[in-house]
């Protein structure tokens, strides 16, 4: 265990830290090296595996009419084009928590996804997650997604690496049948908190000193488990990027 303290004349904050959380900030390189090149921490591994690497294993969504192709992400798109079952139709794929799952929603000719998202690589969140859903889009109509679902690929577009002005002008392009790669979280309400992931600060606020914090999750109905901190220099930047983040999807295709 170590510690270490800071003080000044107006604050003081303490931090307890396990060494195993050192061990998580070195960076390691993807084992899928012929398909990604990506280099992040140890900590950030196993996320990467499962929802964004293009090089893992997955599954085609016509497997349940009896598709037998199992290959990496980046070659499910070209698959898809010759897939035996291509034009066979199972009802509609269900999203699995704790899964990726790769759905199509149809659209009529003008029709909005009714949509809005917020994140992107280029902010707290990185990865690209569904805000709200629209009543009157062909999301609301098709019915599978939701408010918290993290979009991976849409139309063949990787999402993982994508910023958030990106991710908005890819999913505001109009196509009949847009085929999404989601992830959604396993709700996991009584999951233990082990010591080393605690992290222990105490602050001294002075009246009238606000402390200038944002507080993110991934999770935005009811559940607020793996909470980020943002902090920063004054409160109004809190605000400011608030609006940024969130830009709205429910303007009709030109």
């Amino acid at each position: 265990m170590t510690s270490s303290k800071y003080s000044e004349e107006d604050n003081h904050f303490s931090v307890l830290l396990s060494p195993s959380r050192l061990l998580d900030k070195l960076l390691v390189v993807c084992p899928n090296v012929d398909y990604c090149e990506e280099v992040l921490t140890r900590c950030e591994l196993e996320a990467h595996l499962l929802h964004r690497c293009r090089g893992a294993v997955t599954r085609c969504i016509k497997s349940s009419l009896g598709c037998t192709f199992q290959g990496p992400r980046s070659a499910l798109q070209s698959h898809l084009w010759e897939c035996p079952y291509r034009d066979q139709n199972a009802g509609k794929n269900p999203v699995t928590d704790g899964e990726v799952s790769t759905i199509e929603v149809q659209r009529q000719e003008g029709e909005s996804l009714g949509i809005s998202v917020v994140g992107g690589c280029d902010t707290p969140l990185v990865c690209t997650v569904i805000q709200e859903v629209f009543p009157d889009g062909a999301v609301a109509h098709d019915g599978r997604l939701m408010a918290g679902d993290q979009i991976l690929e849409v139309n063949g577009e990787d999402l993982t690496q994508a910023t958030h002005h990106q991710a908005v002008v890819i999913l505001a392009q109009f196509f009949p049948v847009c085929r999404l790669t989601v992830y959604r979280e396993r709700a996991e309400e009584n999951r233990p908190i082990e010591k080393e992931e605690i992290l222990k600060i105490t602050l001294c606020k002075h009246r009238g000193r606000q402390l200038g914090i944002k507080l993110v999750g991934k999770r935005f109905v009811t559940l607020f488990t793996a909470v980020s901190i943002i902090v920063f220099s004054h409160p109004l930047v809190t605000n400011l990027v608030c609006m940024l983040m969130t830009t709205s999807l429910s303007i009709s295709p030109k």
